[in-house]
């Protein structure tokens, strides 16, 4: 079917307003970094992608706790805003407002207060044409404290609707969910992806909407039993119109369901996975430019102790013994701050000194003057639970133990003037990073092509985003990384366009801060220049390691074009969810699948990108939305951002 655009808009505003400087927590590690990546482009010539953090100058300023982000677009205005859900802390509503930057709405979420949130996402709930909120509340571990929640948007303003919608699942151990339409009736259902309680209620479930209200089906714990679930992502690897869901728990191996509408089944030997556990994250896409979906997914191994001083002022650690203890020695001048991981801890299973005095609160300040913090309480390493801490006067040196009988893990803050000398006792501190995984869909069956393509080294990293960065009209992988205690700089992997790939020093510029513990990214064009931005979260894991801020890098751009594509289906879910769209330009072919932006615990801008390279003119677009209508467009202007709509 040929079909025609119902508008099409070049960039709007300025892309170069708001941007008078570059805000980083290092001014002058940041410059020097950014002169020296400069360099090396100009030595190596042609375009490559630079970014620039903005965040300050964009209005942002928050820090802390994330569990994600989430770009969309509230008012429907063209401009991608930004949802951040904090995990327990406030939550922020960052709408944005082009060259002003962008401004905190968090007001306008009726029936929101603070809880224990995992994840959120944009989507159209109730198929009238604008972007709805839906959070996933954690709940506590079991304590029941977070129900999920549908804020329905009307009129610009959010009520939460999940209870009448039969989404609340106030027991749900909630982390992410998925969002598609299974039965082809143009309203979206949803898979709930849960960890496990021990009282086996509210596991992972799938729900079919049913008008206003949605219905609880058996499928997909027919099939993940009693997993834990963490994330999902939908992708049609067999190309028969029906999509396939990749699955990842922690610690469990992903799998990939069938999700035909007869029911679910699990296919993952038919496609030649093997198990993995670990998977953080996960980005499907072509990568080697044959026009078939290929997966990349980020596997970690961070549960070993480190100990960290990236922070002036800051010793930061993770313990984690198994039926042992770890600990560290320092120096310091005058009182130490110490906080400590309430969720690993309670205050009466801290002793200090030789005494053993528990302390009041889960943040503390010693004095090594007082003889009351001298010593170490008597305990057997590795049997008694507990963290001991104390001064030793003689070697005028701080010592702290941790020792757990099982597997334990305890993250520590240690705040003081000229913190020195900090040694680790019972443990390296080595990286134990895990081996990424490309796997190229190759005859139907998905063959591991990690080391060929270049992406064969240790990472620690928690989450992935593919774009085309540079606009050259491949696929390329950015990764948000950390280690247990301290950071570890973010990954640019750059594609030669036959799916391998090179390192791109210093992450173009966006390898990140010392601060916090590395989480998530989110990639949209929020300034609408064609390039593709980032959003990091920094606030992984719990108290007191996970306070990082917020960052938003900007690509700087190069020379290449670019078309990006709004989608609104009218027989299809309005997001378009599941539609598929082929470009051709300049002799070469390129694919892109609307699968809501839906990766880890982040959300990428649902507008689909295509880098065009030295191309002005898109010969061909085609789209084949889920109703399975063919729509065909030729000869579009490139440099432009367009709206298709389903006939």
């Amino acid at each position: 079917m040929r079909g025609t655009l119902r508008h099409a808009n070049a960039p709007g505003g300025d892309p170069r307003a708001g941007r008078r400087g570059v805000a980083r927590q290092e001014p002058l590690a940041a410059s020097i970094a950014l002169l020296a990546l400069f360099l090396l482009s100009a030595r190596c010539g042609g375009p490559a992608p630079l970014f620039e953090e903005v965040t300050r100058d964009s209005g942002i300023f928050s820090s802390g706790q994330s569990y994600g982000a989430a770009w969309g677009d509230l008012d429907g205005d063209g401009r991608p805003d930004l949802w951040l859900p904090n995990h327990g802390d406030p939550p922020h509503l960052l709408r944005n407002f082009g060259g002003a930057g962008f401004v905190n709405f968090a007001q306008l979420l009726v029936g929101r207060d603070e809880g224990d949130v995992h994840a959120a996402a944009w989507v159209d709930v109730d198929n009238d044409g604008d972007q709805d909120i839906v959070e996933i509340g954690g709940a506590g571990g079991d304590a029941n404290l977070t129900p999920n929640r549908v804020f329905v948007n009307t009129a610009g303003q959010l009520v939460d609707r999940a209870a009448e919608l039969g989404l609340d699942l106030p027991l749900g151990r909630g982390r992410t969910a998925q969002w598609w339409d299974w039965d082809g009736d143009g309203w979206l259902d949803v898979a709930i992806h849960n960890a496990r309680r021990e009282d086996g209620q509210d596991p992972s479930g799938f729900y079919v909407q049913r008008g206003e209200h949605f219905e609880p089906t058996g499928l997909l714990a027919a099939v993940a039993g009693g997993r834990d679930l963490a994330f999902a992502q939908l992708a049609d690897l067999d190309d028969d119109g029906d999509p396939e869901m990749m699955s990842h728990g922690w610690p469990q191996p992903n799998r990939i369901y069938d999700l035909d509408p007869g029911g679910f089944s699990d296919a993952t030997d038919h496609f030649g996975l093997p198990d993995l556990v670990e998977v953080k994250d996960a980005a499907i896409g072509d990568f080697d430019g044959d026009l078939e979906p290929d997966v990349f997914l980020a596997v970690t191994g961070s549960r070993y102790s480190q100990l960290s001083h990236a922070v002036k002022g800051e010793l930061r650690a993770l313990l984690a013994p198994h039926a042992a203890e770890h600990g560290f020695d320092f120096a310091a001048e005058g009182p130490v701050t110490v906080a400590f991981d309430w969720w690993a801890l309670q205050e009466e299973e801290v002793f200090i000194g030789s005494t053993g005095a528990s302390p009041q609160r889960h943040s503390f300040t010693l004095d090594p003057l007082d003889p009351m913090t001298h010593g170490l309480a008597p305990h057997v390493s590795g049997v008694d639970l507990g963290a001991y801490l104390g001064f030793d006067p003689a070697q005028g040196v701080w010592q702290v133990r941790f020792s757990a009988p099982a597997r334990g893990r305890l993250g520590l803050s240690i705040a003081g003037e000229s913190i020195s000398d900090a040694v680790a006792l019972g443990f390296t501190g080595e990286a134990q990073g895990r081996q990424d995984r490309l796997f190229l869909m190759e005859g139907g069956v998905l063959v591991d092509r990690t080391e060929e393509a270049g992406l064969d080294a240790p990472t620690e990293c928690e989450s992935v985003a593919a774009g085309d960065f540079d606009n050259d009209r491949d696929l390329d992988l950015f990764l948000v990384c950390t280690g247990p205690a301290g950071q570890v700089p973010n990954r640019l992997y750059l594609n030669d366009g036959d799916g391998t790939f090179a390192v791109h020093p210093l992450a173009g510029g966006a390898s990140g801060t010392n601060a916090g513990r590395g989480d998530a990214v989110a990639v949209a064009d929020y300034d609408r220049d064609g390039f593709l931005d980032l959003f990091v979260t920094n606030g992984r894991g719990n108290p007191p390691l996970h306070d990082g801020p917020h960052q938003l890098f900007r690509n700087r751009g190069n020379q290449n074009h670019w078309l990006q594509i709004d989608l609104e289906g009218t027989t299809s879910n309005r997001d378009g969810i599941g539609a598929r769209v082929t470009l051709t330009a300049g002799g070469t072919a390129q694919v892109r699948a609307q699968r809501g932006g839906f990766h880890g615990r982040a959300q990428d801008q649902k507008r689909l990108h295509f880098g065009l390279g030295p191309s002005t003119v898109v010969d061909e677009l085609e789209v084949v939305w889920p109703s399975g209508i063919v729509q065909v467009l030729s000869a579009l202007e490139a440099d432009r951002i367009i709206a298709i709509v389903e006939p």
